[in-house]
């Protein structure tokens, strides 16, 4: 059966739903692809595809490319998506940075920001509107039509009710109950989409994975604070109770059996009171500027916080008895370290089948497109 378009409903998806425009729309979001193609993926009839790519074309959204001869059958025409067809401006909060751009629907990202921020509310929600209006200049020198803006994704290490905008819970900020959405002003109209970074980068996983097809399994970010998003038969869950995803508090053995909080074993902070224990100075983007620069601390400490990790990926992976762990984040170098998380998983998984392990890479090139992913699914669900 094809694969469910993420979206908002907490309906069981249904084939009917899996194979509408949205989901033609998913798999070009992912590369090129040929009618034939498509048809034999989702299933469907070539007239029933041929409505579907005339209703696309119509919305602006695809390119047909020159025909390709393969053998003796009919040329076949690659549809793509169309650059800049529909966008949306992305900002990631984090700890000490903003990170934002606009996210074209292929997760391509232009006019990037990245800057330090100092944590307090009144002057995180000002520049937000200030880069919101910097970011809709950009597109008018793009020339992309506000129609063709979809809105603002904004995503952060928080506990968040998506639907009423509030974020109920920021420990690394002290924030609580702040009603975030309604203080940001596009002037536009446009909506305004707020998640957790577990959520948006589960969302992100879903519209264009970089691992093979996967229904069910967990996003564990690691980065200010850890967080877990559940994701079920290709559905992201969102539980009421704010404190759920939320892993800092919780208990996990080291290598060594000593017990720490996820929050001091593997957080950022955790990651730089260790190092200025060591006598390494710096936040945690100067700790990993220091482990590319050949630093032994900073090397050890990263190397050590990926078997950590991979041992908080078995813990939770039996918790919610899934096989499947996306790990996201400033989790240092983590994505090169592959084989020291798979390691630390083995290590503490009490069944003979570990979880399997995918990491994604990059920073800001993960951040900016996940903050996107929210807005850009409720597109793909209900694309006009």
């Amino acid at each position: 059966m094809p694969q469910q378009v993420s979206g908002r409903s907490s309906a069981k998806p249904t084939f009917a739903r899996s194979i509408n425009l949205g989901a033609v729309i998913q798999r070009l979001i992912r590369g090129e692809q040929t009618r034939t193609g498509l048809a034999a993926e989702l299933d469907l009839n070539q007239s029933t595809l041929t409505r579907l790519v005339v209703k696309l074309d119509e919305l602006g959204l695809v390119n047909e490319g020159d025909p390709i001869i393969e053998g003796r059958g009919r040329p076949l025409r690659p549809l793509t998506i169309r650059e800049n067809s529909r966008v949306t401006i992305a900002i990631h909060i984090g700890c000490d940075y903003i990170m934002a751009g606009v996210v074209n629907l292929t997760s391509q990202v232009s006019h990037k920001i990245f800057e330090p921020h100092d944590q307090q509310l009144s002057n995180v929600v000002s520049r937000t509107n200030e880069i919101i209006s910097e970011l809709l200049a950009k597109c008018d020198e793009d020339e992309i039509p506000r129609e063709h803006i979809l809105g603002v994704g904004i995503c952060t290490a928080a506990w968040v009710d998506e639907a009423a905008g509030i974020i109920k819970n920021h420990t690394v900020f002290g924030w609580k109950n702040v009603d975030f959405v309604s203080q940001i002003h596009t002037n536009e109209g446009l909506p305004v989409t707020l998640s957790s970074t577990a959520q948006a980068q589960a969302e992100a996983n879903l519209i264009s994975p970089t691992e093979p097809d996967m229904s069910d399994f967990l996003h564990l970010f690691v980065g200010s604070v850890c967080l877990v998003a559940q994701v079920l038969n290709y559905n992201v869950w969102k539980p009421e109770n704010e404190m759920s995803g939320y892993l800092d508090p919780l208990g996990i053995k080291d290598k060594d059996g000593n017990w720490h909080t996820f929050g001091e074993l593997l957080s950022n902070q955790g990651v730089v009171e260790r190092a200025h224990e060591l006598g390494l100075e710096g936040d945690i983007i100067e700790i990993l500027n220091a482990a590319e620069d050949g630093n032994e601390i900073a090397i050890d400490l990263l190397r050590r916080r990926s078997e950590d990790v991979g041992r908080a990926s078995a813990l939770i992976a039996e918790i919610f008895g899934v096989q499947n762990v996306v790990i996201s984040g400033c989790a240092g170098l983590m994505h090169r370290h592959i084989e020291l998380v798979e390691k630390g998983a083995k290590e503490a998984a009490s069944t003979e089948q570990p979880p399997f392990i995918h990491a994604v890479p990059g920073l800001v090139e993960a951040h900016v497109p996940a903050a996107a992913a929210p807005v850009i699914a409720k597109f793909c669900f209900d694309p006009k």
